[in-house]
């Protein structure tokens, strides 16, 4: 089971829902996987809560913090490069902020160190 933890700016409802959506499309277009195996954890933050170059951000006219780690099982590279650059799309949309440059860290799982609801993904 994919899961991800999205750190960015404090959004509507609407908004996270769009994005909620295209994440989930993102990594499931990339690899194949049934959109409901993938899980998405927002954590938001407001002004003045984050930093670049040891000065606090100052709102709309500063670059969005805007960081991604993703958990999944162990992927080819090609596809790798896939997921970052369909993620990457999917907040440039509907973040809509050209200073936003979005960190993604990818964390391989293989499925012998996943569980799910008490068993291990290499036992189903």
């Amino acid at each position: 089971m994919p899961c991800m933890e999205v750190t960015l700016p404090r959004l509507d409802k609407e908004s996270k829902g769009r994005l909620a959506g295209s994440l989930t499309d993102a990594y499931a277009d990339s690899t194949g996987l049934d959109r409901e195996r993938i899980g998405i954890r927002f954590q938001e933050y407001g002004e003045g809560e984050t930093a670049y170059a040891g000065k606090l951000d100052q709102g709309a006219g500063g670059r969005p913090y805007v960081h991604v780690v993703l958990y999944c099982p162990v992927q080819p590279r090609e596809r790798k490069q896939d997921i970052v650059r369909r993620i990457t799309a999917a907040l440039h949309a509907v973040l809509d902020h050209p200073g936003c440059r979005p960190v993604i860290h990818i964390q391989e799982h293989p499925l012998d160190n996943v569980g799910v609801n008490g068993d291990l993904l290499s036992d189903r």
